[in-house]
C-alpha cells in the first residue's frame, strides 16, 4: 500500500506537470520515490518530466527502474524508447521497441 506522504506527493507532482512545471514535479515525484521506492509510477512520472526537460539520461534511468519493478510496462518500454532516441542510441532504443511488440502481442 502507497504510503501517505508518497501519495500526497505524487498528487502534488501530477499539478506540477499539468501546469508545465516540471522542475517541480520532479521534485515531488522524487519525494514519492523516498516515501516508498516500489511503486513504479512515481519513477514513470518522473521519467515523463525528465523527457519534457531534455534530460534523457535521467529520463532512460527511471523508465529502466520501472521495468525492474514492473517488466511489461509499456509506458515505460515506450518513455525509455523515447529516451534513447533522443540520446542517438538508436540500437538499445530498437530493442525497446521490440520489446514493445512482443509485450503486446504475447
Amino acid at each position: 500500500m502507497v504510503s501517505e506522504t508518497a501519495k500526497l506527493a505524487k498528487e502534488k507532482g501530477n499539478g506540477a506537470f499539468k501546469a508545465g512545471d516540471y522542475p517541480t514535479a520532479i521534485g515531488h515525484y522524487t519525494t514519492a520515490i523516498l516515501a516508498d521506492g516500489n511503486d513504479p509510477t512515481f519513477y514513470l512520472n518522473r521519467a515523463a518530466a525528465y523527457l519534457k526537460l531534455g534530460k534523457n539520461e535521467d529520463a532512460e534511468r527511471d523508465s529502466t527502474k520501472v521495468l525492474a519493478l514492473s517488466p511489461n510496462n509499456v509506458k515505460a518500454l515506450f518513455r525509455r524508447g523515447q529516451a534513447r532516441r533522443s540520446l542517438s542510441n538508436f540500437d538499445d532504443a530498437r530493442q525497446g521497441e521490440d520489446l514493445t511488440h512482443w509485450t503486446l502481442e504475447g
